[in-house]
């Protein structure tokens, strides 16, 4: 009785140390794509890709893509773009932290959307300033992109969490989200190879040959 009461004590111990090196591991990972994805520079010019990582991560991963995507658009050089998608952030992460205690709007991938576009949009809008009518169309974009991006990594985080089988929806959510985050490791070459290009290649093939 003895032996196994040690024994299930060594064995609860060395699992709980497993569970936190998995959880420690999946903050930095998630921290590690905040910042490519921050670093991930649209047609125009536009950066919205790590506010929105961060608007569709489950809650528990908050914190550690918003300091990813923080370190990502404060690395030199450092811009006025930097401050207003710096903002764009904080007020994501504000908001989805304001409303995590109202479950039925805080678990919904359409929320995160929401959240993504409105404040991309309103920031850019006031931002413009004398250049609104100019380029306020490609404010109210980027808003656009950011919420759909957002969207798509708020289903797919509730597919990876969740055990089971996945439908289609959640495939397809799962397949552009890696597109996405393949769009950061475009600009990452060696001697002319782009890794992002090649991967985005291999995953044409993977899903043509297995999901057609």
């Amino acid at each position: 009785m003895i032996k196994e009461t040690v024994s299930g004590e060594k064995g609860f111990g060395f699992s709980g140390v497993r569970e936190k090196l998995t959880a420690v591991m999946w903050h930095f990972i998630t921290g590690a794509l905040g910042l490519l994805m921050a670093r991930t520079t649209l047609v125009g010019g536009m950066m919205p890709l790590g506010a929105a990582f961060s608007a569709g991560v489950p809650k528990k991963y908050i914190f550690s893509s918003a300091l990813g995507s923080v370190l990502g658009y404060l690395i030199p050089p450092f811009e006025f773009s930097a401050l207003k998608y710096t903002a764009v952030l904080l007020a994501v992460v504000s908001i989805r932290l304001l409303t995590s205690g109202l479950k039925g709007v805080a678990k919904n991938a359409v929320w995160s959307c929401i959240t993504a576009l409105t404040v991309v949009t309103g920031v850019n809008l006031v931002s413009l300033g004398a250049d609104l009518m100019q380029n306020g169309v490609i404010g109210i974009a980027e808003g656009l992109v950011a919420g759909c991006v957002a969207y798509f990594f708020r289903r797919t985080g509730d597919t990876v969490t969740k055990t089971g089988g996945s439908s289609a929806e959640q495939t397809a959510s799962l397949l552009i989200s890696v597109s996405v985050l393949l769009t950061a490791l475009q600009n990452i070459q060696f001697d002319g190879v782009s890794l992002g290009r090649i991967a985005s290649f291999t995953l044409i093939l993977l899903t043509a040959k297995y999901k057609r």
